[in-house]
């Protein structure tokens, strides 16, 4: 099941009437590529987030060690992202 915690600016902003509904889609996509429901979220609008949206999103599930599936990369060349504070 996924879980989100979304913040982001005050309602009434145009830079949050411009992301909310990306982020939406963008959410309900990671679970739904998964056949995944959504089971919980907590938006909240607050001018603190202006400009700077917080978005959370989880996925929580139990299954047999054998159906796990790992993933990564190796080899030179891969770049590395980093998020976060």
């Amino acid at each position: 099941a996924v879980m989100d915690q979304l913040r982001f600016g005050a309602a009434d902003a145009p830079d949050t009437r411009r992301v909310v509904d990306g982020v939406v889609r963008g959410v309900g996509g990671y679970g739904n590529s998964l056949g995944l429901p959504n089971i919980g979220g907590e938006p909240v609008f607050d001018a603190s987030y202006a400009g700077n949206p917080l978005v959370n999103a989880l996925c929580v599930g139990v299954l047999r060690k054998e159906d796990l599936k790992l993933a990564f990369a190796s080899g030179a060349g891969n770049k590395i992202i980093l998020f976060g504070a």
